[in-house]
């Protein structure tokens, strides 16, 4: 059977392209920073300050939501955002699993690429940022100033966050760190 597919280069014939490539349709595309929307999805069973700390820090920096698939039962993280409306906390409970369709899968990369598709068919934004809750965002400049300059064909874009490392004081400093390529260093040890 002959597949539209069997006409694609294969994917290191192309090194200078994303190794999936999507379609993104012309209407999708937004170049005016104060028009781009972007959003936020984690799989998480980070507690309560951890979660509070991310929003805020994303909705800071201009998300217009962010959103928590629940990996375990959280009852106060749900009362807890309840009230605010660009938090999104979607528990994944058996019953939130059968909705979609799906058994609880395994492997928790599994689960966030479930959760990070569910939130992509619910978007309303141009972007959607798969992060965990130890990773940040840190941009030089605004997240849709960057955005606004991807390439029309760009559908995946990789951001580098900076992770937090625990704290290990009694105040509770946090240290972040960033991959050594991001960092500007080559991947020696020093």
């Amino acid at each position: 059977m002959n597949d539209a597919s069997d006409d694609l280069p294969e994917p290191d014939e192309r090194p200078d392209r994303p190794s999936i490539t999507l379609a993104i349709r012309p209407d999708q595309i937004e170049h005016a920073p104060e028009k781009i929307t972007w959003e936020t999805v984690t799989l998480t069973n980070a507690g309560l300050p951890a979660l509070l700390r991310f929003a805020a820090w994303h909705l800071e920096i201009g998300a217009a939501k962010v959103s928590f698939y629940l990996d375990q039962d959280m009852p106060d993280v749900e009362r807890f955002f309840a009230p605010y409306p660009r938090v999104s906390v979607i528990p994944c409970t058996p019953e939130w699993w059968a909705s979609i369709g799906r058994e609880r899968l395994p492997a928790h990369q599994n689960r966030q690429a479930v959760a990070a598709t569910q939130a992509y068919r619910s978007s309303q934004s141009h972007w959607l940022c798969h992060i965990d809750t130890d990773e940040f965002l840190l941009p030089e400049t605004s997240i849709a100033d960057w955005l606004a300059s991807a390439p029309d064909d760009m559908a995946v874009l990789n951001i580098a966050p900076v992770e937090q490392l625990a704290s290990t004081t009694q105040d509770n400093t946090y240290h972040f760190k960033m991959g050594p390529r991001f960092a500007g260093q080559t991947g020696a040890l020093r």
